[in-house]
């Protein structure tokens, strides 16, 4: 039964996370968008990458992915966590963020290690 109630728990605090809350409360799919977004802004912005799937390649792909988790764990008070996040993104690519910095929309990293 306690494995359950915590299977449960994690299932719902994960949700938290990856699910967005849009005007008026509904809910959209936050992550899921996050990353179609964050692959139009590298495809618009570097003009030598060829396909989609070469973004998973960039380091500043990587670092901005674990960023916007950390971020959304700091802004809901779970700062072990959020570090614990970020500093594994800074393990895989050379580059830290706070979790706790405001970046925006559009941002992109050239070069980052």
């Amino acid at each position: 039964m306690q494995a359950v109630f915590l299977f449960t728990r994690k299932f719902y605090f994960l949700a938290d996370i990856c699910w967005d809350r849009g005007k008026g409360g509904v809910v959209r799919m936050g992550l899921i968008s996050n990353v179609k977004e964050e692959i139009r802004i590298i495809r618009e912005r570097d003009p030598a990458i060829h396909s989609s799937m070469e973004v998973f390649l960039y380091p500043s792909f990587k670092v901005m992915l674990h960023y916007r988790l950390a971020h959304k764990l700091y802004l809901s008070g779970h700062y072990f966590l959020a570090r614990w996040i970020s500093q594994r993104g800074v393990h895989k690519t050379g580059i830290e963020i706070h979790p706790g910095a405001q970046i925006g929309k559009g941002f992109f990293i050239d070069h980052g290690n």
